[in-house]
């Protein structure tokens, strides 16, 4: 389809005449203009005309692609319901389904070069191999390349700020503090809506602080995610932090307490975190930043 089809396909639909959608934006020639494909608008007018109909630029362009995602938003969105939805790889048929989405990505870079797909790859890469290393410091090498690129950039994106969580624990602590105090401060300033992702990197943050025996940073982080973790009423996130900070001050029943709440709430897989982290030598990652 093209612009001018596609918003008078929105349009009638939404039983708004030329005239009403034109209102303080252009004129009623304009808008017939453009759905005759006669006219362009500009970037700023085709949002106003968006705005005006209810719809958002990704919702127009999903019904302008009959509603369909494009090869590279299919792949953005395949990133996004794997990866985030995972604690740790656990079994082959999600290990299948990142090799599936690593072979989606690898097909499209190579005939569209770009360095979002260039980050999931690495990050996709990662985690296969998550489970094939002893402590996933082996791996830096693979995701070093995501951080090298994004601290010379002004302005990220969301789906950056993901990515940094994702790969926060590959880092030894020094590097991981470093990247979370930037990325911590840049979700303040730019992005105070994201709070489900803040309260993630600072669960992440902070047990990568208490693996090394930065105790202060650690309890800074585990503070903070328990304020943030009740304002959100994430009440499982809540008691895991609480369980972490306790574990960090080593106090068992506390730890114990914590687990028994989390195990009435249902949350299992918080449960396991727990009790892996009292034998790794390295962190369980807290993916879990899109709800």
């Amino acid at each position: 389809m093209s612009f001018g089809r596609t918003l008078k396909a929105i349009r009638t639909a939404r039983l708004v005449d030329q005239q009403q959608l034109s209102q303080e934006i252009l004129s009623r020639t304009s808008i017939s203009q453009i759905e005759n494909n006669k006219q362009s608008p500009s970037y700023d007018k085709a949002l106003l005309l968006m705005e005006k109909l209810g719809i958002s630029l990704n919702g127009f362009e999903y019904i302008d692609n009959n509603y369909k995602r494009n090869q590279f938003e299919e792949i953005i969105y395949q990133f996004e319901e794997i990866i985030y939805q995972f604690e740790h790889i656990v079994d082959s048929n999600e290990t299948e389904q990142l090799k599936k989405l690593l072979s989606s990505a690898k097909n499209y870079e190579e005939k569209h070069p770009n360095q979002v797909i260039k980050n999931i790859i690495c990050v996709v890469s990662a985690f296969i191999k998550m489970n094939t290393v002893d402590e996933p410091q082996k791996l830096k090498y693979l995701v070093a390349p995501i951080w090298k690129n994004l601290e010379k950039v002004d302005t990220w994106t969301t789906l950056d700020i993901f990515l940094i969580n994702d790969i926060l624990y590959y880092f030894d602590q020094k590097t991981a503090k470093s990247i979370a105090q930037i990325t911590l401060s840049t979700i303040s300033k730019k992005f105070p809506h994201l709070l489900n992702l803040k309260n993630a990197i600072l669960i992440n943050s902070g047990y990568l602080a208490s693996q090394s025996g930065d105790v202060i940073f650690a309890k800074r982080c585990f503070d903070q995610s328990i304020i943030l973790s009740r304002k959100l009423h994430r009440f499982d996130l809540l008691w895991l932090s609480k369980a972490r900070l306790a574990r960090l001050q080593k106090n068992p029943d506390i730890v114990k307490h914590c687990k028994d709440i989390l195990y009435s709430m249902g949350a299992s897989e918080m449960i396991k975190a727990i009790d892996q982290e009292s034998k790794l030598s390295y962190p369980t990652p807290f993916l879990q930043n899109n709800t």
